[in-house]
């Protein structure tokens, strides 16, 4: 009985349109054929109990044969707006949303009342256009306030984002490898050093990040050396370099000309001993500013990483 009124809540808040109040969706449900009393579906999100993860497998493994064989995950945290006080797991979050710059070129900074939710979606191309998708969530965690949250529950964003990364790695078959992409907030030690076998992680690199050589010579004496030596940062590199080479990258749907520098060291402070593809960009008119991002997969071209 829980599995029938389950997939008429989620038939019904599919094709509901408007607000997604419960009474608005089981009235498009009784229209298909769901007949149960309404106080049945109260009830079954009161006490009922499912996996969410349970859920999200289904969509993987329903997904895994539409997906080409590098499979594009995204991970990233939303902020569902809820009202009132009662609501289990609610509290103040930034709302990166509405968060931005004013007129005035002003930082603006917008917080909201509700859940946050780390999500986990996968990218899915378009059967008629390959290379135009959509991104699917297929896994989540609901991130609580820590004020709010006994000490032994709580978890940070980015611990939630690396269980998730590695539960979404186990589902997937063993000849598929997977790519994460995510924000500044991601591509950080706790995830990189958490990713499991056939994963990599392409996010922004900070222009002060500490690099250094994948190699240098081993002492005699004493521990063997685990990085070589200090590189410049990328801010540094990007002044001193000169060489940059001009290349075609697909972004956002479009061809685009930019400056590349691109090279293979450690980000040792977070990815560890793993050797890493580090891309600096340039806009060739200088309208923006340069950037650089890292991909934990050194085997992956400029242009890949940046599309």
């Amino acid at each position: 009985p829980g599995f029938r009124h389950f997939v008429a809540v989620v038939t019904g808040w599919v094709l509901t349109r408007g607000p997604h109040r419960l009474t608005r969706v089981l009235r498009v449900a009784r229209g298909l054929g769901y007949a149960a009393h309404h106080a049945s579906y109260y009830r079954f999100l009161a006490a009922g109990r499912w996996t969410l993860d349970a859920v999200g497998g289904v969509l993987v493994r329903s997904l895994v044969p539409h997906l080409d064989q590098r499979i594009l995950a995204i991970v990233d945290d939303t902020l569902c707006h809820k009202t009132g006080s009662q609501i289990f797991g609610t509290c103040v979050h930034h709302d990166g949303a509405r968060s931005g710059y004013d007129r005035r070129g002003h930082r603006l900074t917008v917080f909201g009342f509700g859940h946050n939710w780390v999500v986990l979606a996968l990218w899915v191309p378009c059967p008629w256009r390959r290379e135009r998708g959509f991104a699917l969530p297929v896994l989540f965690r609901l991130c609580r306030q820590k004020a709010r949250c006994p000490a032994a529950l709580y978890r940070k964003r980015t611990d939630l984002a690396a269980e998730l990364i590695a539960h979404l790695a186990a589902l997937l078959p063993p000849d598929r490898h997977l790519v994460v992409v995510g924000d500044s907030a991601y591509c950080c030690r706790t995830v990189l050093r958490a990713l499991p076998q056939r994963v990599s992680f392409v996010g922004p690199l900070p222009m002060k990040a500490a690099l250094y050589e994948t190699r240098s010579a081993q002492p005699a004496t004493g521990r063997p050396r685990r990085k070589g030596y200090r590189l410049a940062n990328p801010k540094t590199l990007a002044a001193q370099h000169s060489r940059w080479m001009r290349q075609a990258v697909d972004l956002h749907g479009r061809p685009v000309d930019i400056d590349v520098i691109t090279l293979v060291c450690l980000w040792y402070p977070s990815a560890g001993h793993s050797p890493a593809r580090i891309v600096l960009t340039r806009d060739p008119k200088r309208r923006a500013e340069m950037r650089a991002f890292v991909s934990t997969d050194p085997e992956l071209d400029p242009a890949t990483v940046l599309s």
